[in-house]
């Protein structure tokens, strides 16, 4: 019997730390309190480092985030104590530990580019090679409009230059994943500044979740949140809203 697709997700918004396509320009703007930090994103002043900048759309800004990772990340960044097994960056980027990756690669090697964060040989940065990104006919909405059973919800029009979507919230609970998968992601369009990478919604298939909850890694999450039919899955649900502007809850 073929397993639901799960999600792939952290567990601690406190752990959030550190930069590897970015740098901070004005250190005396104060962060938000880490806690928060997944929701609104950072307050401090950020520039793309400059080897990335030619990946970057020149009408909305919006960053080719897998062009960059190819082109080698250049930070110095380390991942601070207590080197979990799944660190997110400010900037929305999983890094997976060793351990971990190891893991994934062996069930999905062919479906998940892995790249050496340079200063830090003790994790990696996972890119899924299928993204799955809102369909380009999908309508805009306006603040206050929450159309039932829709999983993608633009509230920023397309880029003309580069298609990419202004920003989004995304409702995991409406969205069916494709079955034929061992890993992928879905990209999200962020809507707080500075709007420039995708926040990746990763999916497992059910036998490699299986695998890695098995497993004893930490600051991993495995968690059951899509759809599996058309059929909306109850009302919406508590409130419980999605990822943009506003965040599924962990």
């Amino acid at each position: 019997m073929t397993l639901r697709p799960q999600q792939l997700t952290y567990k601690s918004d406190a752990l959030i730390n550190g930069r590897i396509l970015t740098h901070v320009t004005n250190p005396s703007v104060k962060d938000v309190k880490p806690v928060l930090r997944h929701w609104v994103g950072s307050r401090a002043i950020v520039e793309l480092d400059l080897p990335f900048k030619k990946f970057q759309c020149k009408s909305c800004g919006k960053v080719d985030e897998l062009r960059c990772l190819q082109q080698g990340i250049t930070s110095t960044f380390t991942v601070p104590k207590p080197r979990t097994d799944l660190h997110v960056t400010e900037e929305y980027f999983y890094l997976f530990s060793q351990r971990l990756a190891s893991l994934i690669m062996e069930a999905a090697g062919d479906e998940l580019f892995t790249f050496k964060l340079p200063h830090d040989p003790g994790y990696v940065v996972p890119w899924p090679k299928k993204v799955i990104d809102a369909p380009s006919d999908s309508g805009v909405y306006v603040e206050g409009e929450e159309p039932k059973g829709l999983a993608f919800r633009p509230h920023l029009p397309r880029c003309g230059s580069c298609g990419r979507w202004g920003g989004m919230t995304f409702w995991d609970d409406y969205f069916i994943p494709p079955t034929d998968i061992a890993i992928a992601g879905v990209g999200v369009e962020v809507e707080h500044p500075p709007m420039w990478f995708r926040e990746l919604t990763w999916i497992l298939s059910g036998e490699l979740a299986k695998v890695i909850k098995g497993a004893a890694f930490t600051n991993v999450r495995i968690i059951d949140s899509f759809a599996s039919s058309p059929i909306e899955k109850g009302s919406e649900r508590d409130g419980k809203s999605g990822r943009g502007a506003k965040k599924n809850n962990r």
